[in-house]
């Protein structure tokens, strides 16, 4: 019956808009109504997020020992889905060759201390962090900490915010391949892209350590792209748009 009265409203309107071309996807198959009803429209980022202040950036690497570092970082709930055990284990094997790198994960969730236990028995437990849960304006400071930040895995319905977050601090991204991420991002000119295993994982991440100037590339090609195109405020423009354009089709 829930499926019933989905399809009914999504019948009844007169446009609909999803996150991601996997969502837009799954309405298809499920219900049999007319593709030019929908319109994705991923989730966005408040440009003012990204002023931080340095000398909370400093304190964060100072805290956590990340000074002359190369810093790989992921933020968000520690969830089965969001694919932490995959990052922390090829961090492992990574940071077995590269005595120079550090994980900094942020956030907290049901599986963390599944987490921190798989990281103490990495065999690099000191270069592996864990913030804890902190304050989402803090967040983007810890960010601003990374030099490669990571999306290892999200659900399959997703407009994962996270990157969005990355790019807004023109950081490096290595994603794994989803719709939502491709909905935004260009492989190789916004991010590095790859199939999901750890193997690939670790040779991306190996890949940005070694290349200072492809982390700097990547990050300010897709900072500039969040700018421009993936603000709430560049959403609201095109809800609008949708909306006085479903109005004239209504109304005709």
């Amino acid at each position: 019956k829930a499926r019933e009265k989905e399809g009914w409203q999504l019948t009844k309107t007169n446009q609909v808009l999803v996150v991601s071309s996997s969502l837009r996807e799954y309405f298809l198959h499920q219900h049999r109504i007319y593709a030019g009803k929908f319109s994705v429209i991923p989730n966005a980022i408040d440009p003012e997020k990204g002023k931080v202040d340095s000398q909370e950036v400093a304190a964060i690497k100072a805290k956590f020992g990340l000074e002359g570092k190369t810093v790989i970082g992921w933020v968000g709930s520690i969830q089965p889905w969001h694919g932490v055990e995959t990052l922390i284990s090829s961090f492992a094997v990574v940071a077995k060759q590269r005595a120079d790198i550090a994980l900094l994960v942020v956030g907290s969730g049901e599986t963390i201390a599944t987490m921190q236990k798989i990281a103490a028995e990495s065999g690099v437990a000191d270069r592996i962090h864990f913030t804890g849960s902190v304050p989402h304006a803090a967040v983007f400071a810890h960010i601003a900490a990374m030099d490669i930040t990571v999306l290892p895995d999200t659900k399959w319905y997703c407009s994962p915010i996270k990157i969005f977050e990355y790019g807004l601090l023109g950081k490096a991204i290595v994603a794994t391949h989803h719709a939502a991420v491709l909905d935004v991002m260009v492989p190789d000119q916004d991010g590095l892209i790859i199939e999901p295993g750890a193997e690939r994982l670790q040779a991306a991440m190996l890949q940005l350590i070694a290349d200072p100037a492809l982390r700097q590339r990547l990050g300010n090609h897709w900072q500039e792209k969040v700018l421009r195109m993936h603000t709430w405020e560049a959403n609201a423009k095109r809800v609008c748009e949708l909306y006085e354009f479903a109005q004239t089709s209504f109304a005709r």
